[in-house]
């Protein structure tokens, strides 16, 4: 019990360390471009982890290419996912997204 508890704080921890060496800013957000055909490498997002990226969500429900502004915590755990599996491709209702990560100054 306490192991499965540890090794979940740690990944929140290394999830927001490696998402703190991105770009975080007020003008931060999330644009999606839709895939056509399956890469060979993506993240499977359920409906439960995608809850945790509502603004993810909102982008792909609304309009699949729309920059969407996000706050700063989401865009953070988003950052480190993606470097942590090193990929920009996620799976999401048997649809696949490449995420760009953007900051404009």
């Amino acid at each position: 019990m306490m192991n499965k508890k540890v090794i979940v704080i740690g990944i929140i921890i290394l999830i927001t360390i490696l998402g703190l060496s991105g770009c975080i800013g007020p003008t931060t957000g999330i644009m999606i471009t839709k895939f056509d055909n399956a890469p060979n490498i993506f993240i499977n997002m359920t409906e439960n982890q995608m809850k945790i990226f509502s603004m993810l969500k909102e982008a792909i429900l609304t309009n699949k290419t729309v920059e969407v502004s996000s706050p700063q915590e989401e865009i953070t755990q988003l950052m480190g996912i993606l470097r942590y599996f090193d990929t920009k491709i996620i799976k999401y209702r048997n649809e696949y997204y490449k995420i760009t990560i953007f900051c404009a100054d």
